[in-house]
């Protein structure tokens, strides 16, 4: 007896594993069979379920198809190392400073937070920065750098100082341990350590402070002139008069000794007044006037004349070269250039006596009335006939002659009478009165003759 039995044979299918690839260290890679119907891989992967290889290795996959027949391929998969990629040095700036941030240990770089590799940028706050570096097989690795942004400090006080004068400037923080401060331009003005600027000449200098970061800020000091302060010019004066000291070429004007600018006041003695003017910046100069203060010039001698009389009047010191002695009314009284008064009509004139130092003085002069004197009318005698004089019309009287003013006396022959009368006040005048003696007529009464008891005579 037989049998028959066919047998199929069937082809192994071509099963591939794909082709051979190379990817970064870390990368993900999913690795899927072909030409079967389901597939089997070694090293633990599975078909078509992505992983990460840590090395390069050869992978074998193990298709089996629908017959239930299998074969194998074999892929390798290159890992490449990742480059070194390095973001550089952590880095600390101060607030406004610029930053260039370069990769290297790769080909060409990235940087996050708009970033340029290789180009400048100014960073306002404290950040991380991110570099991814990527080689030439297209390998990319990453690295951090941190750039810290240190506020600047700041200063502190009055930018305007005085030449010959000093203003304290303060830095925030805590200051640079050597030269925490510095002027661009010394001969403008200088600062020392703790900030105390000296002004040196009118301009401007940039003020430089540095912190413990050495973080740095500056600041403009403006170095003004000082004001250019007059006095006046010096004065001369006499006692008692009063002068007004006005400053000039600032804004205000302190005096010393109690003066007030541009207030009159009386000055005693010679002094010397020193004014401070301060200008529109503060700063401020001072100068110098002298005050001279005369005596004033004294007169001496009789201050009262009568009229047509004189007195000599005499002032101190030396007199003016011109109008030394002058009169109120010259109607009254005239005064010339030696100071002889003399009296015009009765009244008070003030006389003024000025010294060489223009400094005067005044005295008050009487001129006293003269006396109305009268000798009496012209008399006409007998000789041998006594007569009496009298003056009337003041106080006293004197006759020449011999005469006592109302004693009778004998005159002896026609002669003219002065006498000189004088009132209260001393005044004098004089009168005149002539007195004409006639002779006696010379009377005969005949010759002598005898006649007898009885006889007629003619």
């Amino acid at each position: 007896c037989s049998a028959t039995q066919t047998i199929t044979v069937n082809a192994t299918p071509t099963v591939s594993a794909g082709s051979n690839t190379a990817i970064c260290a870390g990368d993900q890679i999913t690795l899927s069979g072909s030409g079967a119907s389901s597939y089997t891989w070694d090293n633990g992967v599975t078909n078509g379920t992505a992983f990460t290889p840590s090395t390069t290795a050869n992978y074998t996959v193990t298709g089996t198809d629908a017959n239930g027949c299998s074969n194998t391929n074999t892929v390798t998969v290159t890992v490449r190392s990742l480059p070194s990629v390095s973001a550089g040095l952590d880095q600390t700036v101060c607030s406004g400073s610029d930053v260039t941030l370069s990769g290297s240990g790769a080909s060409s770089y990235s940087w996050n937070n708009g970033v340029s590799n290789g180009v400048v940028f100014n960073p306002t706050v404290t950040k991380t920065y991110t570099v991814t570096g990527t080689d030439a097989n297209g390998c990319e690795n990453t690295d951090d750098v941190v750039v810290t942004v240190l506020s600047l400090p700041s200063i502190s006080g009055s930018s305007d100082v005085c030449v010959g004068a000093t203003t304290t400037l303060s830095g925030s923080g805590s200051a640079s341990s050597s030269s925490p401060w510095l002027s661009s331009n010394t001969s403008v003005a200088t600062i020392n350590s703790s900030g105390v600027v000296t002004g040196v000449a009118s301009g401007t200098t940039t003020i430089t402070y540095t912190d413990n970061n050495g973080c740095q800020i500056t600041e403009t000091v403006t170095v003004n002139a000082l004001p250019s302060i007059s006095a006046g010019s010096d004065v001369s004066t006499c006692s008692g008069t009063g002068v007004t000291l006005s400053g000039s070429g600032g804004t205000s004007y302190v005096w010393n000794n109690s003066v007030s600018n541009g207030v009159s006041f009386v000055p005693t003695s010679t002094t010397t007044y020193t004014v401070t003017g301060t200008d529109a910046n503060g700063c401020e100069n001072t100068d110098d006037v002298v005050v001279t203060v005369h005596a004033l010039p004294t007169i001496s001698g009789t201050t009262t004349v009568c009229v047509d009389a004189t007195t000599d009047l005499d002032g101190s010191g030396t007199p003016a070269t011109s109008g030394a002695w002058s009169s109120s009314n010259t109607g009254i009284a005239t005064i010339n250039s030696s100071g002889l008064v003399t009296g015009v009509s009765a009244g008070t004139v003030t006389i003024t006596y000025t010294d060489n130092n223009n400094c005067s003085t005044t005295t008050t002069v009487t001129v006293n009335g003269g006396t109305n004197v009268s000798a009496g009318s012209d008399l006409s005698v007998c000789s041998g006939t006594s007569v009496t004089l009298s003056g009337t019309g003041a106080s006293s009287y004197s006759w020449d002659n011999g005469i006592t003013n109302g004693t009778a006396f004998t005159p002896t022959a026609t002669a003219t009478y002065t006498v000189t009368g004088t009132d209260g006040n001393g005044c004098v005048t004089t009168d005149d009165v002539v007195v004409t003696v006639n002779a006696l007529p010379s009377v005969s009464a005949g010759t002598d003759e005898a006649r007898c008891d009885g006889d007629q005579i003619t």
